[in-house]
């Protein structure tokens, strides 16, 4: 999935959060966009999601010679980041069973695939609102990147991991990221940014 920005302004009320910026990602291409806490990172990926319309400027997104419109976004592009709220009142094997039921997971996926690869099958009947803040982020890393999507958005995904979940997080997206395209939100940190080529300075 490519991507081609021109002149794109976001603002919050008063404030430009995004300014005049311009870019083009080629489809499959890896992109880290960087840049400290009010960069406006994180709403540059609600943009190329879709959550968020820009107030000026050109934003186009397709494949091949298709340009997808604004309202298709959502059902191409898989995001997650460490303030996404899962529904905490279900178990594991619920939410990924209820996950499913609107997003189909990729290669053919079932959701018994999606929970032995998150490596929690021994919460899978435990409520999510038990869950630690590294188990969660588990969870909402696994269905971004398994599900079926043109392109990737992880904002900040090793917020909340450990070691072994930082490991756990980079083994997964090089086995399942493929040819799609991603985009990473991060302060900087290599072992967030460390799957990409390209990148994008947020001031």
């Amino acid at each position: 999935m490519w991507v081609k920005a021109q002149n794109l302004v976001h603002k919050f009320g008063r404030q430009i959060v995004v300014n005049t910026l311009s870019f083009h990602l080629q489809s499959g291409s890896r992109t880290a966009v960087v840049g400290g806490n009010g960069s406006g990172k994180s709403t540059l990926l609600k943009l190329l999601l879709g959550a968020l319309r820009p107030h000026s400027g050109q934003l186009e997104m397709g494949m091949n010679k298709q340009i997808f419109s604004l309202d298709e976004l959502p059902f191409k592009v898989s995001f997650t980041g460490p303030y996404v709220e899962l529904i905490e009142e279900l178990s594991l094997r619920e939410l990924i069973e209820y996950h499913s039921s609107f997003r189909p997971f990729i290669k053919g996926l079932e959701p018994i695939d999606v929970l032995k690869m998150i490596g929690l099958e021994e919460a899978k009947d435990k409520s999510l609102q038990h869950f630690s803040s590294g188990m969660k982020q588990r969870v909402k890393l696994a269905l971004c990147l398994l599900s079926d999507s043109e392109m990737v958005l992880l904002d900040e995904p090793v917020s909340n991991l450990d070691q072994k979940g930082i490991d756990w997080y980079q083994e997964l997206l090089r086995e399942q990221l493929g040819n799609r395209t991603l985009v990473v939100g991060s302060n900087h940190i290599k072992t967030e940014v460390f799957y990409c080529s390209d990148q994008i300075e947020m001031n």
